[in-house]
């Protein structure tokens, strides 16, 4: 997404003098800053921030603030264009088609973290993915309200129809960027889920 941002942007891909690269930098390698609220929002939340500095002055006088908007205004609709950007989806009861729970597990690629769907809020989760990167997900559906019930693993592979190249200069449309599924969910002991 900061390559995203950077490519928009009139001035900040053509910086590249160390340690940045083509206007973008990994925070930790520029000024390490250990225990922030970044760091608990991804531990805790599984969320990712980044930081945009955009004026060597902390707070910036008020005159510059128009000049600012138009320097950053193309990168920062680019930004909200890929908030959403990755697997949109819903784990339901292919029976009753009610809302579940799921461990979300990433398989593939290897280090990316997984994520949850609750079902309090309509079994839906969303994961983040990269442009041009084939992701293998493992999802373990569970219903909360009756532990009795077991459900099959549900394997599938998805990937964003947009690749890098295209991802970074902005072709496409805002389809390209989100996967949407509706996952149903098989119960493998269904004598369990009998009611008396």
């Amino acid at each position: 997404m900061a390559a995203a941002y950077a490519t928009s942007h009139p001035g900040m891909a053509a910086n590249s003098a160390v340690p940045f690269v083509n206007g973008t930098v990994e925070g930790a390698t520029w000024y390490p800053v250990l225990g922030s609220l970044q760091d608990w929002v991804y531990h805790v939340l599984n969320r990712l921030h980044i930081t945009l500095e955009l004026h060597p002055i902390k707070d910036p006088p008020a005159s510059s603030l128009p000049s600012l908007w138009e320097t950053n205004r193309r990168s920062m609709l680019r930004l909200m264009e890929l908030a959403r950007m990755g697997l949109r989806a819903r784990v339901v009861d292919a029976v009753t088609r009610g809302s579940l729970a799921a461990n979300v597990i990433v398989s593939r690629p290897t280090g990316v973290r997984g994520t949850t769907a609750d079902a309090a809020r309509g079994g839906y989760f969303f994961k983040s993915m990269a442009p041009g990167t084939e992701y293998e997900f493992d999802v373990k559906p569970y219903d909360p309200r009756d532990a009795g019930l077991s459900y099959d693993v549900i394997t599938f592979r998805a990937a964003l129809p947009l690749g890098y190249r295209e991802f970074l200069s902005g072709r496409g449309s805002l389809r390209d960027l989100t996967v949407e599924k509706v996952l149903s969910a098989f119960r493998s002991n269904v004598t369990a889920s009998v009611k008396k």
